[in-house]
């Protein structure tokens, strides 16, 4: 399975990238983000992936089989449209969106494109999540 990455942070170096690199068969083939200080640690942990500063430009360049979105919830609709439109899945954390309105939009586009968005729940694992569901 070929991977881009939407989002090099601190987030997604140190729980998208450990997390797809141990999966069988994942390959993350490119890295997006308009932050060149983020691409650049991002390219320390995986070198041989192609780097990008705009999602349309990784779109347009590569055979991404699913695109990893770690950016913030407010730029996720437009992020997913992207990646739909251009026959490629999604991998985002929640919020997915912001507003019913916007889950309907994608709902629609997942049906007229084929192709599937898969909403994360990355805090659900953290320490402070688990000591907080250990009190409960």
């Amino acid at each position: 399975m070929k991977i881009g990455i939407l989002g090099t942070g601190s987030v997604a170096r140190s729980y998208h990238f450990p997390a797809l690199q141990s999966v069988e068969g994942a390959h993350v083939i490119a890295l997006c983000d308009e932050s060149p200080k983020a691409l650049s640690l991002a390219s320390r942990a995986l070198p041989s992936a192609r780097k990008y500063n705009q999602l349309t430009e990784m779109l347009q360049n590569e055979t991404l089989d699913l695109v990893d979105i770690a950016t913030p919830g407010f730029a996720h609709e437009f992020q997913i449209s992207q990646c739909l439109d251009r026959q490629v899945a999604v991998m985002v954390e929640k919020p997915t969106v912001v507003g019913a309105s916007s889950a309907r939009k994608l709902m629609q586009l997942e049906q007229m494109t084929g192709q599937k968005i898969y909403p994360i729940l990355n805090y659900r694992y953290r320490e402070a999540s688990l000591q907080l569901h250990d009190c409960m």
